[in-house]
């Protein structure tokens, strides 16, 4: 009779597991998003004050983020910021006319670029007028 209910009780248990999993799956999806959000946002405003960074202020920049817990960046491997999957972000900047164009990229789930999970995120500014 014990085994009966052993078997009825982790039955009942996968359910809340796979449900669990789930919940924490779209939590990080959605701390990606805004992730990959305030840092466009951040290193557009960068390179607006900037525009020729360095890769030590690009970090800097980011890593201010996750120190005043506005976003959910982490390390990653190599020591640059991360996604919440601990994958590096890709980051571009591009002038256009009188636009800064700062798209942010995480990897997501997979931890591979250039799949269907990818995060992306385009931060657009007009440039400051010259004097």
């Amino acid at each position: 009779m014990k085994g009966k209910y052993t078997v009825v009780l982790v039955l009942a248990a996968v359910p809340v597991v796979l449900a669990l999993r789930w919940v924490r799956h779209e939590a990080r999806a959605a701390q990606t998003q805004d992730s990959v959000q305030m840092v466009a946002r951040s290193v557009n405003r960068l390179y607006l004050a900037n525009p020729s960074p360095s890769a030590e202020d690009l970090n800097r920049c980011i890593f201010e983020l996750q120190r005043g817990g506005v976003t959910s960046v982490t390390v990653g491997p190599d020591g640059r910021p991360a996604d919440p999957y601990r994958t590096p972000f890709r980051i571009r900047h591009e002038v256009k006319g009188k636009q800064s164009i700062t798209t942010v990229i995480s990897a997501g789930a997979d931890r591979e670029f250039d799949t269907q999970d990818d995060v992306r995120y385009v931060e657009a500014s007009d440039l400051p007028a010259k004097p």
